[in-house]
């Protein structure tokens, strides 16, 4: 099990994204968490199958219809064990 940190950057918040985030990490089984940044980035923690995270990542790197990802930063953490996938305001 690995753990990624992945910072979206670009239009990506009012527009969703974090919300169908979730969804996608849901459905690849992926635990973790997301939330918008004060720099206007979101980051999301992903915890879980590599290859599912790659399938995370590379969902992540279109997002949503009204997103406009610029750039996807992605890197490896050490982190506890993850529970569920969350939306954190």
């Amino acid at each position: 099990m690995k753990t990624y940190r992945i910072i979206a950057t670009g239009r990506v918040q009012g527009v969703f994204f974090r919300e169908n985030t979730r969804k996608q990490a849901i459905e690849l089984g992926i635990r973790g968490a997301v939330k918008n940044l004060p720099s206007g980035g979101v980051e999301i923690f992903a915890q879980g199958d590599e290859n599912a995270i790659r399938m995370l990542a590379d969902w992540c790197r279109e997002g949503p219809g009204a997103s406009r990802v610029d750039d996807l930063d992605i890197t490896e953490k050490d982190v506890d064990e993850m529970h569920g996938f969350n939306i954190v305001f």
